[in-house]
């Protein structure tokens, strides 16, 4: 109480002192006697609280991006600039980068209610694996649409891809690359995302990474679903049929080709799934069915869906160090600058909208 009554007295001299500077000008000197006291008012404000005014005015400009791209209802806004001013005081991301990741996040096609929902497990995903803000709202927001998930689900989206990056040999940005080549196959066969985040960890644990294991994937399911694939298959006495699933008839693959030489064995994988994905097919088929629980998908596949609270057990260990204290200060300190630069950024603003009229004017005249 006693900081903001402080405030509010230095607030108040503020304002009076640009009312004297402006009385003073206009009896004593005109327009240019206008441009001279509104440099000194702009003057003393650079001098006290213009770091804190200029934080606060980055952080306003911020917001008004999210304010355009929002649509969003004079209290609907209120609430989007409370929620980047909470996460700036009580996390290591600061309030910009707050207001930043909102607006990734309607950009992606979200409501603004929404991206209040979402805006918490964007934070943790980010924390938990060394990714900006904007980073994790745009990974978020797309496993959301590629799968059709509510806001309610983002918690999750955010637990399933902190799992996969500490228990396979991905992390959240290679996923999301593989996602983006994988996502329409996995649709196609209605698959969920914690099974195609399964089979594409697998292939990454095989050695295939980023947007490799994403396109064998999409190789792969395409072909399970081709008529020639299945003939090539089935003239080699693989015992599939169309009714399968696509893990059931990867199974039937792995156990009819684990007693061919290797010639015969790369020969078939090679013709029926192409000469591209016939890595990736042996490790869904064969290898999926092995005991190395880093290849095997049913033991993946457990392992990676565990992942409630996946996001905030790494976040609490990433942010309790040095370098997360140090930038839990940064974001403190740039939220104190804000709340004080609030106080005196109309005052602020008031002199320069006048200073530039009147360079405005100075400008006019000289032209004409």
């Amino acid at each position: 109480d006693k900081l903001r009554g402080k405030l509010a007295e230095t607030k108040k001299l503020t304002e009076e002192m640009v009312k004297v500077f402006e009385a003073g000008a206009k009896q004593s000197m005109g327009g240019f006697g206008l441009m001279w006291a509104g440099t000194k008012t702009l003057s003393v404000f650079n001098n006290t609280f213009g770091a804190s005014v200029k934080v606060a005015a980055s952080f306003e400009q911020a917001m008004a991006r999210v304010k355009a791209v929002a649509g969003a209802t004079p209290e609907l806004f209120e609430r989007l600039t409370a929620k980047a001013k909470q996460l700036g005081r009580e996390t290591q991301f600061t309030s910009m980068d707050a207001a930043s990741a909102l607006e990734t996040i309607i950009r992606a096609g979200q409501s603004p209610e929404d991206a209040l929902k979402s805006v918490d497990a964007v934070l943790q995903l980010a924390a938990a694996d060394g990714l900006t803000l904007a980073e994790s709202a745009n990974i978020i927001s797309e496993a959301m649409n590629m799968f059709g998930k509510s806001a309610e689900d983002a918690t999750d989206i955010a637990n399933l891809y902190a799992q996969a990056s500490r228990k396979s040999s991905l992390d959240s940005r290679s996923l999301a690359m593989a996602m983006k080549h994988a996502g329409t196959s996995a649709k196609s066969m209605n698959m969920s995302i914690e099974e195609m985040t399964t089979w594409i960890a697998a292939l990454s644990n095989a050695g295939l990474k980023y947007t490799k294991a994403g396109t064998q994937f999409a190789g792969v399911i395409d072909s399970i679903v081709s008529e020639e694939s299945i003939a090539k298959l089935k003239e080699a006495r693989i015992q599939i049929s169309e009714a399968m699933s696509p893990r059931e008839i990867l199974k039937a693959v792995g156990e009819g080709i684990k007693s061919m030489d290797v010639a015969k064995r790369t020969s078939l994988l090679k013709e029926a799934f192409g000469a591209i994905n016939k890595k990736g097919a042996y490790v869904l088929s064969v290898k999926a069915g092995e005991e190395d629980v880093n290849l095997n998908l049913d033991a993946l596949f457990n392992t990676i869906s565990d992942f409630k609270g996946a996001a905030g057990d790494m976040q609490n260990i990433m942010t309790d160090t040095l370098t997360g204290a140090t930038n839990r200060l940064t974001s403190a300190t740039e939220a104190l600058n804000i709340a004080i630069g609030n106080i005196f950024k109309d005052s602020y603003t008031w002199v320069i909208n006048r200073l530039a009229d009147f360079k405005g004017w100075i400008a006019q005249i000289i032209e004409e």
